[in-house]
This record gives C-alpha cells, structure tokens and sequence, in this order.
C-alpha cells in the first residue's frame, strides 16, 4: 500500500491501519506560497504584455516588401494578450479604413484553421472578432467563411470520383483546407497556408487519393459549429453587412455572393429580427439599399434573395414596430428609373414568398408564429397596391 509524500504511515493494532495526516503548514511557508503566486502573476502579466508586443511587430512587418507567412506558424500567434485579445482583433482595426493586404488574410485564415476559437473568442471590452470584420473588414470575415465546405459539396465527398466526371468536388474545396487535412501529414504540423497556388495542376485530377476525407469533415464540422453557436448569441450580424459599401463593385469591401451564401447556411431565425425594440429587420435595411445609386443591384438581389429563401417569414416584420411600412411597401418608396429593372423582381419575390410562408413574424408577441395567418398576407400583398385598383386574389399580383 503506496502514500503521498505527506502522508505518515505506523503501525496500528491488528484491526486496522490508522493513517495521521502531516502538519498543517507554518506561516513561514504560507508566506513563500503567496509570494510565489505574485511572482507567477507578474510573469503571466509580462508574458501577456509581450505578447501584444509581438503581434503589433508582426502587423508591423507586412509593410516589408519580402513580408511573408512563416513556417511554421508561430505558436505566439495563437495566443491572447493581457486584455484577452486575439492578433485577429489587432489585425481589424489596423485596416479598418483602407483594403487589408493580402498577407493579412493569409495570416488569419492560417490562425483560424490552426485554432478556430480565435475568430470566435471576445475580449475584456466585449468585441468578437467575427462581429468586427462584418463592421470593418468584410473581406477577413468571408475569408473565414470560405474555409467552410459548402454543403453541396459535403454530400458528394464521399465516393471517389467515376471515369466519366469531369471534375473532382475536391477542387471547390479552399486550398488552406486540403493542405491540412493532406494524408501521411500529421495533424499538429503547420504549414504554409495560402490560397494563391491550386492544390492540383489539374481539374480534371482527382483528389480522394490525397485527402483524408474524415479529417477534413472533421475541422469542417469544427469551425461551422463554432460559427453557428457564435451567430446565436451575436445575432447582429446581418445589420452589419447590409451598408452600401457593401454592394458597391468598387469597393474591397463588397460582398462575394458564394461566401454569403455560405453565411446563409449558418443564421438562425434570430439573426433575420431586428435587433432594436423599434428598429428594421436586417431584410429592411437590405430593401431601403434600392434608393442608393452606387450599388451593384443585381448583387442586392440575388442577397436578399439568399436571406428569404433561407427565413422566409422575415418578410412580415415591419419597419420601426407594427406601425411602420412592409418590405413591399419599402421597396415602391424606392423606385427609380434606374433600378426598376431588379426592384420589380424584387417584388415579384417577397410576394411568391408570401404566397409560399408557412409562418410569420409576430412583433407584438416577438416570436414566430403559423395560426391565423392569412390576414398578415393579406396586408403584406396588398398594402401598397395602387389606389382605386382591386385585387381578388394573390395571383393578380404575381405575374
């Protein structure tokens, strides 16, 4: 019979073993304890501080011209400084008025695949990564996304690739991707992740053979839950994304529609309400885009063509409370010469949706409700029809 360290053994009539218990520590070495636990904060503080240090040389360093992604990556990267901030959080204020460089994107898709709390993981002051790249820098933010496998492609991973297919699913995959998830590379090296150089020469090429499949499902399933649980509790991210700059094709800020769409999959229900008591939903802000006249329209539609298909009952809610105008009503407010065109498809959507919705948005009880609604249709189709036109039925609306 084996004892710690502090722990007496003696010997005991022969019922039984008595074991006694080691003096209560002196104040002496209370003293030392306390002291050494100081010292091991102060160290913990200097290391933080260091490390904030370190990461604002790196930023510092992409001005060089020879400014590359090191391999491996250094494991300072990965880590938080004193205020519980990530280099991600450094990284987005640093560019948040003007394009990120290249070298930028590829040290955070390298750290989110290496360790994808990171782009999830809130400082002292409250800020999430995520939520600040939709605000500042979109590009970081759908940079991140991109690294998800759509899930079209999920689905057809699992069977190598016929004779007769022209390309492999593998080839939609991004890049930072496969090299991680590579077979004979074990999983906690690093290496150079970037996406300027393809994976193959060759589409046609099949890359079964190359990947390990359940690795790649594995860090995919990894950062798409993180995402989604994130978008949960920080529902504002829609409100973000939809500003003008956005959907402007001159800006680095505008949105790549295969990303957003990758984004769609994530959201919830809760991610299409408005965030204020009597503020817009995010489908709101979107509509009202049609009255600027540096947009891409065409992008605004196939966007909010996206979020509807995605929560088709977001199209009840009404702007400022249940007093304020409908979406259809929005968009008329918005019609000009110029956008005609994608503003009347537009409308033609919300009112095939309508038509279609199993369920509607109640804002006085703020929940999703699928009783009685045929009178909010109603309202939804036929409140901004034109004065002294009547319509018998939702068909007369929809061409």
């Amino acid at each position: 019979m084996s004892f710690g360290p502090n722990v007496k053994r003696e010997r005991v009539p022969a019922k039984g073993r008595r074991v006694t218990q080691h003096t209560p520590p002196s104040p002496a070495s209370n003293t030392k304890s306390f002291m050494g636990n100081e010292d091991n904060e102060r160290s913990q503080r200097r290391y933080a501080l260091d490390t904030s240090f370190y990461h604002w040389e790196v930023i510092k360093s992409w001005k060089q011209p020879e400014a590359a992604l090191p391999e491996p990556l250094p494991t300072r990267l990965l880590e938080l400084d004193a205020e519980n901030r990530s280099f991600i959080h450094q990284v987005i204020p640093e560019f948040a008025s003007e394009e990120a460089p290249q070298i930028a994107l590829e040290y955070v898709e390298a750290i989110v695949l290496e360790k994808p709390g990171l782009f999830i993981n809130k400082d002292k002051s409250g800020k999430l990564p995520m939520i600040e790249a939709a605000r500042f820098q979109s590009p970081i933010l759908f940079r991140v996304l991109d690294l998800l496998v759509p899930t079209y492609i999920l689905s057809l991973l699992a069977k190598k690739c016929h004779l007769e297919q022209q390309s492999c699913p593998l080839h939609k995959v991004a890049q930072g991707r496969l090299k991680q998830s590579r077979k004979g590379k074990p999983s906690t090296s690093r290496s150079k992740l970037t996406t300027d150089k393809p994976f193959a020469v060759e589409d046609m090429v099949c890359l079964h053979g190359r990947i390990d499949i359940r690795m790649l499902q594995e860090k995919d399933r990894e950062l798409r839950g993180a995402l989604h649980s994130s978008l949960k509790e920080n529902p504002e991210i829609l409100h973000h994304i939809f500003k003008v700059d956005k959907f402007d094709k001159k800006s680095p800020q505008c949105i790549p529609l295969a990303s957003f769409k990758i984004l769609v999959e994530l959201l919830s229900d809760k991610n299409f309400v408005p965030q204020q008591p009597e503020g817009l939903a995010p489908l709101q802000e979107a509509i009202k885009l049609f009255g600027q006249d540096s947009i891409d329209y065409e992008l605004l539609f196939e966007v909010i063509k996206a979020s509807v298909n995605k929560c088709p009952q977001s199209i009840f809610i009404k702007g400022g409370g249940v007093r304020g105008p409908t979406a259809c009503q929005i968009l008329e407010d918005k019609r000009t010469q110029q956008n005609a065109e994608w503003l009347v498809k537009a409308q033609d959507l919300l009112k095939k949706i309508c038509v279609g919705a199993k369920k509607i948005y109640d804002q006085d009880k703020k929940d999703w409700i699928s009783e009685n609604i045929r009178d909010k249709k109603n309202e939804f189709l036929y409140s901004h029809a034109p004065l002294g036109k009547c319509f018998h039925s939702c068909d007369d609306l929809i061409p």
